[in-house]
């Protein structure tokens, strides 16, 4: 999104998690998606992107508290949309959706 409202092209690779997820985590910073590569430096961890592509178009705050409630609110994001997940998991135990929602209201 940050792409976007820069209006900066970019290139969205979609992975096949059945087929190429398995050799293409062993490449990626923390195991995870997603990744930005810049200038053959790969950098996971979605507050990490955010921030350096806000620095690099220069959309990131002048004010460090918006900066901060920016931050907040991402990784509130984060976890809200890891505990509908674990919701709509309908076919977990009870004892799963329990637990990541106490991991979760504990954030």
């Amino acid at each position: 999104m940050i792409f976007r409202v820069a209006n900066i092209p970019y290139e969205e690779v979609l992975i096949d998690r059945n087929n190429e997820w398995q050799q293409l985590q062993r490449e990626m910073p923390l195991g995870t998606l997603p990744v930005l590569e810049i200038d053959g430096h790969k950098i996971g961890g979605t507050t990490a992107i955010c921030r350096q592509l806000a620095w690099r178009f220069e959309t990131a705050a002048d004010d460090s508290i918006v900066d901060m409630l920016a931050d907040f609110l991402h990784e509130a994001h984060i976890s809200l949309k890891s505990w509908i997940n674990a919701i709509q998991n309908v076919n977990n135990s009870e004892q799963d959706v329990s637990s990541s929602c106490k991991i979760l209201m504990n954030v």
